[in-house]
């Protein structure tokens, strides 16, 4: 970890084939100063699946906000010095139901 005081956010576009797999995950903005972090973080969506879906792709934009637990209320157990969380409601879209 290269710092563990790290804050900000990372705005995560990325795409779900129709077997739930991500084909395509890239940074599309945020307040991190370092763009490798936000690349790495991007990097590491291929590795989720979601549901399958019966015709075309999702698109979707998924914000998370990295904050130092050490200045924040939230404690976590383990002693993890970061702590992030996404925010509840990301952008989705389903290609062919624009209305």
């Amino acid at each position: 970890m290269r710092s563990p005081a790290l804050e900000g956010s990372v705005i995560t576009k990325f795409v779900i084939g129709r077997d739930g797999a991500v084909v395509q995950a890239l940074r599309s903005g945020g307040t991190l100063p370092d763009p490798s972090v936000g690349q790495c973080i991007a990097k590491a969506f291929y590795a989720l699946m979601f549901p399958s879906v019966e015709q075309g792709i999702v698109t979707s934009v998924y914000p998370l906000t990295f904050e130092n637990a050490e200045d924040s209320t939230d404690r976590r157990p383990n002693g993890a010095p970061l702590s992030f969380s996404g925010f509840s409601s990301p952008a989705t879209h389903h290609p062919g139901t624009e209305q």
